[in-house]
């Protein structure tokens, strides 16, 4: 049986929306397979992130103005390619958030 291994990907976003609620609503539609929540929030910090045993996707801003990160957490059995899974979430959350992705800076 293989060993199970985490891997984390991140890569910076932009996105219009500027409320955790419609972010969290948009992603909750995209992704139902995960459970959504919110946290953190003030004036300027944005947290948004959804979970499975084997998925944790997460959206997050510290302050405005300035980009969003994004986070996929994929825990696979070792030796699989957690990459590709980890694009289509990447895809999937673009398109629900019209978000696009930014250079590394």
């Amino acid at each position: 049986m293989a060993e199970i291994t985490e891997r984390e990907f991140e890569c910076r976003i932009s996105i219009r929306l500027e409320d955790e609620d419609d972010i969290c609503r948009k992603l909750r539609k995209a992704l139902p397979a995960l459970k959504w929540q919110t946290g953190d929030s003030s004036w300027d910090k944005i947290r948004v992130w959804g979970q499975t045993a084997d998925v944790f996707v997460r959206v997050y801003r510290y302050e405005e103005p300035g980009p969003f990160s994004l986070t996929v957490r994929l825990r696979r059995p070792e030796g699989s390619s957690a990459e590709s899974e980890y694009h289509a979430l990447r895809d999937t959350v673009l398109v629900a958030l019209e978000a696009t992705v930014l250079p590394k800076p």
